[in-house]
């Protein structure tokens, strides 16, 4: 797995308000992009003071979200509204820039998650609505100081906010319209991806071993004429080697075959990146469904007995009521099983640990801010008890 890095950025100017909508109706829908809001909200003011310098947010989802974000994303919001969207592997997917009022329903909430006191410690709350199987989301917030915090986090269905005053999960539900809006392409462009393959078609002329063939890359619908010597360059992956089709040109003009080589060759690597994603979600989700089966076996009971809280497959004893379990810690995506049978998971820890390791290999897991020590649990007050046949918390 690889590991992205984050590098201290120096505060940031904030934008000036954009021009009011009030008064000039009649022109500004133009200049309002009508993306992301509604052209009849009223403007709402930045803060005065910006307390915070950017937000990220770390994103692992069984579905794709959106057209343009993958399943594991890395999004960062500035303190002037630009908006970076990168995949695990650190490649740019979406970058662009808030509108006005997004920016500063963000920027409320940034301020008041910054001003509440964190926490490095605390316990986590039942997610309404519920989410997907292993759906994580870590958010952070650097302030003006560039101090970098854990605020927020969610993973399978609990939500960890790590601020005294509740404003973390205030500050996710903006992040997570920014997420919706970039993902699907509704904030303004900042610049447009360089157009790498567009330097492939110049290499595309170089295969003029055959002397029909160097005419026929310039003139793409003129190369009828060429179409008779065709067939015989096309086991020589000229130009028409190139793609997999080129013995089709003898039916239909080379006018089909002169678009593919151009864009196709140095696109043809992304389709197999595509099908390398494909492989890789399909080993993820093989891997997480053993281990959900695996972990449901370790909660099968048959008494109160048999259950034990587990702090990272250690068996806590049922006579110690002040053990502090972890669910959730900053840094590490690899799902926890906080109670079970307490003999099954001693005799299967070996195999539960290769299967947790397997799950994080194949499906990822965070940790881009490295000297991040918040963590949430519980206290082992209540004993663990065994209801329909499973362990389950003490209540």
């Amino acid at each position: 797995m690889r590991r992205m890095h984050f590098f201290s950025l120096l505060p940031l100017l904030v934008l000036t308000a954009a021009v009011s909508m009030h008064g000039c109706s009649e022109d500004d829908p133009s200049d309002s992009g009508g993306t992301s809001g509604t052209p009849t909200e009223p403007n709402i003011p930045l803060p005065a003071e910006l307390q915070f310098t950017k937000i990220e947010q770390e994103q692992q989802q069984q579905q794709q979200v959106g057209q343009f974000c993958p399943k594991k994303f890395r999004l960062e919001i500035l303190n002037t509204g630009q908006v970076t969207i990168e995949d695990e592997d650190g490649k740019q997917v979406v970058k662009g820039q808030l509108q006005q009022n997004d920016l500063a329903k963000v920027a409320i909430a940034a301020n008041a998650a910054v001003e509440s006191q964190v926490q490095q410690q605390v316990e986590c709350d039942p997610s309404s609505g519920g989410t997907t199987t292993f759906e994580q989301q870590q958010l952070f917030l650097t302030d003006k100081e560039n101090q970098t915090e854990l605020v927020a986090a969610k993973k399978d269905d609990k939500v960890c906010d790590f601020t005294q005053t509740g404003k973390g999960k205030d500050l996710q539900q903006q992040v997570n319209q920014v997420v919706q809006q970039a993902c699907n392409g509704q904030i303004t462009p900042v610049e447009s991806p360089s157009p790498s393959p567009s330097a492939s078609p110049s290499a595309s002329p170089s295969p003029s071993a055959s002397p029909g063939t160097t005419e026929s890359p310039s003139p793409s619908p003129s190369a009828s004429p060429g179409t008779t010597e065709s067939p015989s360059p096309s086991p020589s992956a000229s130009p028409g080697g190139t793609t997999t089709e080129s013995p089709s040109p003898s039916a239909s003009p080379g006018g089909t075959t002169t678009e593919s080589p151009s864009p196709s060759p140095s696109s043809s690597p992304a389709g197999g990146v595509d099908n390398t994603d494909d492989e890789q979600n399909l080993a993820c989700d093989q891997a997480v469904n053993q281990l959900v089966a695996d972990f449901s076996a370790a909660r099968r009971c048959d008494t109160d007995a048999d259950c034990n809280y587990l702090n990272g497959l250690n068996v806590v004893s049922r006579e110690n009521p002040n053990a502090f379990v972890t669910e959730f810690q900053c840094g590490s995506g690899s799902p926890n099983l906080v109670v079970g049978n307490g003999e099954y998971v001693r005799t299967n820890q070996a195999q539960l640990r290769r299967e947790i390791a397997a799950v994080r290999d194949e499906c990822g897991f965070f940790g881009f801010i490295s000297n991040c020590r918040a963590r949430a649990g519980f206290l082992t007050t209540k004993p663990p008890v065994c209801s329909a046949n499973l362990c389950v918390k003490g209540q």
